[in-house]
């Protein structure tokens, strides 16, 4: 009989602890059933059926997004790290529930035809080492929420249409690339993004030196600004940053004019 009892515990105990599994599976506040909500988002976002390789995200069977093309985890399994999409034909925008991928470490949407404004929302993305989204059509501004990326080490937002003021508040996260070149941006260029091992900012024609003056913040040309461009070559004031970089001036070299202060 005692056999009986502990076999019947057993089983009782095996039914409750599949019960309790599949309730938490089933649990809307289940991480991989929200970040799968929001992967399918951002498939029929981005024109997914488009795409040059969608193999798991096509497939409305297949539940485990950690088994999709570009897609990594971590925490065996449970959470989303990585989505490595470069040059795969998205097309669309990305949607603001991206923000919703807690632990996302890496973003790499490059190479591809994404166009309205970087969402608000990435700047939940605490975890988020890197950020690539150059080489798209994205507009707008960078949104004053990447401040709060304390993890971001590499930023690319080349070869865009992003305009706007580069947020100060950027020279305080832990950058080692950091490329905006290519884009429409104006205002004052953030003097404390120079010393970063990697920094172009060029071909903004908008774009001014730090107020401060250019030889204390970019010893070396102030991440290839051309606006910035203290003791080079020029034809008026307006060629030295407007002015913040000193003025055009004659020289001994006979008709050449250089910026200097």
């Amino acid at each position: 009989m005692s056999h009986l009892l502990k076999f019947a515990a057993s089983i009782i105990a095996l039914l409750l602890l599949i019960n309790c599994s599949s309730s938490f599976r089933n649990n809307k506040d289940d991480p991989l059933d929200r970040q799968l909500k929001v992967l399918r988002e951002f498939y029929n976002s981005t024109r997914g059926y488009h795409w040059k390789n969608s193999s798991g995200w096509n497939d409305s069977n297949n539940t485990d997004p950690c088994t999709w093309y570009g897609v990594r985890c971590r925490n065996g399994g449970l959470f989303v790290s990585t989505l490595r999409l470069s040059k795969n034909g998205l097309v669309g925008i990305i949607p603001e529930s991206i923000g919703e991928l807690t632990y996302l470490e890496h973003l790499f949407l490059d190479a591809n035809q994404i166009v309205g404004n970087i969402p608000n929302s990435i700047g939940k993305l605490k975890y988020l080492i890197s950020l690539y989204l150059d080489l798209n059509q994205l507009s707008g501004e960078l949104p004053l929420s990447m401040v709060n990326l304390t993890s971001l080490q590499y930023l690319t937002v080349e070869m865009n249409h992003l305009s706007g003021e580069i947020p100060n508040g950027l020279s305080k996260l832990p950058l080692s690339i950091f490329n905006v070149a290519f884009n429409e941006f104006t205002g004052t260029f953030p003097g404390g993004l120079c010393d970063r091992i990697s920094c172009d900012a060029s071909r903004n024609k908008g774009l001014k030196c730090p107020s401060n003056g250019c030889d204390r913040f970019c010893p070396n040309g102030c991440c290839n600004l051309e606006t910035c461009n203290c003791n080079y070559a020029c034809f008026t004031d307006q060629d030295c940053a407007g002015g913040l970089c000193g003025k055009c001036r004659l020289t001994s070299q006979g008709p050449i004019k250089l910026c200097r202060k």
